[in-house]
Formats: structure tokens, sequence, C-alpha cells
């Protein structure tokens, strides 16, 4: 059997890298690439939905995470590749300690940040490299490399094997806002919605290499999480995200995903004030 890997990398829309430098306080909309040449076929705008509070978000995984990873349309097959059991990407020991105050002007921020959240969501949304770029922490350039970053997420945009259908973010949580010497911080849960398309007709184009698909995928996201329609040529992706914004002296919030792909680099890119709180 001829397979295709299909590498889909999603870990480029859960952070971000940043390059601006600009004190500006007011958020300007962000021009969509002129250089994309495969733009979303849809463009989706953020639905209105419930923001959970810590403990209701706890609550609420725990109801979801299923104790299988197969869909019930695939069986699962033996593969070289261990399999494990999907682990939510949230427990308690992933927020703040419930002892760590806020700050005393917390709805007030919470509201400024909610609008860069949007923002930066729309950013996410149509794929935009400058968008995404501009608003990320700008600090996680430093152990890597902006213009290969920048590369990575145009993978997505000219891939002649699938194409982004829509993308759509829906916000969870948006957590207090912490001082810490020299800024704020806050944490941030959102969930992304993404379907893709296969553009080559050999990419899983037989009932075996969809099965092995979906067992990959429902191993790393869950089975709740993913839908294959083999007519169609589609797949469906959800997924939480973790978030950390960062707002240094005033600047603007910039974000950094929160996953272990992006705490490794944490020690070197944030203040010793979040490291310690988080």
């Amino acid at each position: 059997m001829k397979s295709i890997l299909l590498t889909i990398p999603l870990v480029i829309l859960t952070g971000c890298f940043n390059t601006k430098t600009t004190e500006e306080k007011v958020i300007k909309p962000i021009e969509t690439n002129s250089t994309q040449k495969k733009p979303l076929r849809q463009k989706i705008s953020n639905e209105n939905v419930k923001t959970y509070t810590r403990e209701e978000l706890l609550k609420r995984r725990q109801k979801s995470v299923s104790p299988t990873i197969c869909n019930t349309s695939y069986t699962q097959i033996e593969s070289s590749t261990p399999t494990t059991n999907y682990i939510p990407i949230y427990t308690e020991e992933d927020f703040v300690a419930e002892d760590v105050k806020p700050i005393q002007n917390n709805s007030f921020e919470q509201s400024e940040l909610k609008d860069y959240i949007d923002t930066y969501f729309q950013q996410l949304q149509t794929l935009n490299t400058d968008g995404i770029v501009s608003m990320t922490y700008p600090k996680f350039f430093k152990p890597i490399n902006e213009n290969l970053f920048r590369q990575y997420i145009n993978t997505i945009l000219n891939s002649s094997q699938i194409a982004v259908e829509s993308f759509k973010t829906n916000l969870l949580y948006l957590g207090d806002v912490y001082p810490y010497e020299g800024g704020e911080f806050a944490q941030i849960i959102y969930q992304s919605n993404i379907t893709l398309n296969f553009l080559n007709p050999e990419l899983y184009n037989d009932e075996l290499s969809v099965r092995v698909l979906n067992n990959v995928l429902v191993n790393k996201y869950g089975q709740e999480n993913i839908k294959i329609n083999p007519t169609q040529r589609t797949i469906n992706i959800k997924k939480e995200e973790k978030l950390l914004a960062i707002k240094e002296r005033n600047e603007e919030w910039k974000f950094i995903g929160d996953n272990p792909a992006y705490r490794r680099y944490y020690p070197s890119v944030l203040p010793a004030g979040i490291l310690s709180q988080i």
C-alpha cells in the first residue's frame, strides 16, 4: 500500500511570534498577506460562546474525556506506533495557584485583553502570517528563527496536499490578570475547529489508509474531536489550546502557546516573575 503521511502543523496555530516594536496602545487591524497564494475558502468569525470559570472548565473536561481511542466507524489496527489514551491539555496544576492574587483592576484589564484576543483569533482564522507574527510574544524569537517560523506557516497555505476549508476559534476560558515585576499576564483556553480538504487524489484514497489516519488522530486529539468524511475528502479536528498572554510595562498584549512544545523554551524567554507562578 502506498501511503502518504499527513502532517498537520497545528502547533503553529496555538502560539505565535512577534517582531512588532510599535508603542501604540490602539489595536489596529492587520492586513492580509499580499503574498498569500491560497486564502481560506471561507472566513469564519468568532461565535458567541460561554466562557467557563476555572472550576466549570475542569468539570467540563472530566466529563468530556472518553476512555476509548477509536471512532465507531473505524476499528483499531495493529501499528508499530504505540498508542496512548487521549490526555486533557489542562488539569488543576496547569492553572496559577488559587492563593496567587490578581491585580486590583482585574475587570478592566480582562476587558482590554479580550479585545486583543479577538484580534489575535482573527489572525489565526485567516492564517495571516504577518498578523500571527506581530501578536506573538517577541522574546520567543530568541531561540526560534522568525523567518523559519513564517515559512512553516506558509507551508500550510501553499500545500499541494491539503487546503484549509475553514478555521474557527471559540474562547473557553479567560483567566484573571496577574501581576509580575515588569508587567501582567493571564491564562487563556480556547477551542480550535479546523476543517481540511485533501487536494491530492492519491492521499488517503482507500479504507485502510483512512482507518490508519483516523486512529492516529483519535489517539492524539480524542475520539470526540475527530471527524473524517472519505466521500467529501475532508477531515475536521477540534482541539482545546492553551495560551499565555503577556503585557510588558504597559505595552500591547502578546501571546505564546502554552503546551509542552512551547514550554521547553519558557525558561529562556519568559520573565522569572511569570515562571515562578505558572
